[in-house]
């Protein structure tokens, strides 16, 4: 969804070509990236890789529900805020 967002974004921007392909291009890169890097890890090391994994899950189940209330507010008042600007303007 989020790569649909950022897609939408650059595409409807009003950029030069130039800047529109460089645009996407870092998107693209981002998303492999978050794909492909554990898996290149895994495969160069394994041990470390699994450990990291685990350690990063960890932290998740204990601090998962603060990162996503914290992610919730966040988007919560940005969506007020261009609400309010789209009214005000």
């Amino acid at each position: 969804v989020t790569y649909l967002a950022a897609v939408q974004v650059i595409g409807t921007a009003r950029a030069s070509i130039e800047l529109v392909v460089l645009a996407l291009a870092l998107v693209i890169a981002i998303v492999v990236a978050l794909v492909w890097l554990p898996l290149v890890l895994h495969l160069v090391a394994p041990d470390a890789t699994e450990r990291g994994i685990k350690a990063i899950v960890g932290w998740l189940r204990a601090n998962g529900r603060i990162v996503a209330l914290t992610a919730l507010a966040v988007a919560g008042v940005a969506l007020v805020l261009d609400g309010a600007v789209g009214l005000a303007g």
